[in-house]
């Protein structure tokens, strides 16, 4: 059976200009995309941070009033591991230390 060189060949696509306007077009639909996303995360960073100041508030106060407790120190250290993390930017970590210090010193930990 005989064949063609037409068999072999590969057929036309779209080429590089083709492929370049895909391109452009998919990160077009992406920065559009992400823009909705950071301004949410965003927003929910400004509510970690708000609860930090809150639980900051809550411990430093708990912390003066039970100074001599049995788990004074255990919360001591949990809640000023807490606010470095706070003011370090890891405010999802940071509320979580503050509000197991304020539950060590008996504290119901404030929501925002």
């Amino acid at each position: 059976m005989k064949t063609t060189g037409r068999l072999n060949q590969r057929k036309p696509g779209p080429g590089p200009k083709g492929f370049a306007a895909g391109a452009i077009l998919a990160f077009g639909l992406l920065v559009m995309l992400a823009a909705p996303l950071t301004a949410a995360f965003a927003e929910g960073d400004r509510e970690q941070q708000e609860h930090c100041v809150i639980l900051e508030d809550q411990f430093r106060k708990a912390i003066r009033e039970k100074a001599g407790s049995p788990q004074a120190d255990e919360a001591r250290a949990l809640g000023e591991d807490g606010i470095r993390r706070c003011r370090g930017g890891a405010n999802g970590f940071g509320t979580r230390l503050l509000s197991e210090a304020l539950v060590k010193l008996g504290e119901v930990p404030e929501s925002y």
